[in-house]
């Protein structure tokens, strides 16, 4: 769905030239090298419990997604099937609302295809996906001259639900559970007039509560790379 911008990856930035060698070389494989994982049943048998008792509760709700992602909601809830089962139901709604199933088949408009700030880079040692964020070069207030918010977060949604397809894709090609990914953020050239854009700040939120409230536990790791001192 996204093919990697090699112009995005700053090639004479150190931290860039290190993911290159190594995240990226793995790209060219025709799987990604993965460690071992162990099952979520056997990880935490309380968790195996709580999961069970979960999926018992939602039987009501179709296409219930595979276990490893189940789980997260209650690793989000410190394992209070309760809690877990009115967030999963909340999210549900707001997929459907949103039309959330379907934003991998929208086509965006052409400015974000070219100019977004981010590609996928590869998979790291376990399989997750690994995603660049040149955030520093984002000329936001150029952008959002020519698309709107809503179609900005609509792209940034349409990352996420692509990167949930390749943790499930190599969830089936490697038989360990993948659910999370890594981001890289690229700070070189970030200023403080785009910290305090105020379209910026604001997208920013709303993004943020919108990973939070759907995409729980999905973070594996983020680096920040080329942040003034």
């Amino acid at each position: 769905v996204f093919q990697q911008n090699e112009s995005n990856l700053h090639p004479h930035s150190k931290g860039c030239r290190a993911v290159r060698g190594g995240i990226l070389a793995r790209q060219q494989q025709q799987q990604p090298m993965v460690m071992p994982a162990p099952s979520l049943s056997s990880s935490s048998p309380v968790l195996a419990s709580s999961l069970s008792e979960l999926t018992d509760r939602l039987q009501d709700v179709d296409d219930l997604p595979p276990q490893q992602e189940l789980a997260r909601w209650l690793m989000a809830t410190q394992n209070k099937v309760d809690e877990a089962e009115a967030m999963f139901r909340k999210s549900r709604s707001w997929r459907k609302q949103r039309g959330v199933d379907f934003v991998l088949n929208w086509k965006p408009p052409e400015v974000l295809r070219k100019y977004y700030p981010g590609g996928f880079a590869g998979f790291d040692s376990c399989g997750c996906p690994v995603w660049i964020i040149p955030y520093g070069n984002l000329d936001m207030k150029g952008m959002l001259s020519c698309i709107s918010r809503e179609e900005f977060m609509e792209f940034t949604l349409r990352i996420m639900e692509t990167s949930m397809m390749l943790m499930r894709q190599n969830t089936l090609a490697t038989g360990s559970p993948v659910y999370q990914h890594v981001f890289i953020f690229d700070m070189d050239g970030f200023s403080l007039k785009t910290a305090t854009y105020s379209p910026t700040l604001d997208i920013l939120k709303k993004l943020i509560a919108m990973y939070e409230a759907n995409y729980p536990e999905t973070l594996k790791a983020a680096y920040i790379i080329n942040a003034s001192k």
